[in-house]
């Protein structure tokens, strides 16, 4: 992203960071022990454009049955 010897403010390319968002109540979250706001990374800035790199957002959903038991 520019090297060692770069300072911030002239780096060509820099991380995006945005604040996290709770999908299903549309609020910013917050660190669990501060309160803080807790920001993520989303992607690179370069020549002050936004360059999204993480567009999906996984989700872990169990089934009700397992799968073996439900083709038996």
């Amino acid at each position: 992203m520019g090297g060692f010897f770069v300072k911030r403010n002239e780096q060509a390319v820099r991380p995006l960071y945005k604040e996290a968002v709770n999908p299903e109540t549309g609020q910013i979250k917050q660190n669990w022990y501060e309160g803080l706001i807790t920001k993520k990374l989303e992607g690179v800035i370069h020549k002050g454009q936004e360059i999204l790199k993480r567009l999906h957002t996984w989700q872990v959903e169990y089934l009700s049955q397992p799968a073996m038991l439900a083709a038996n």
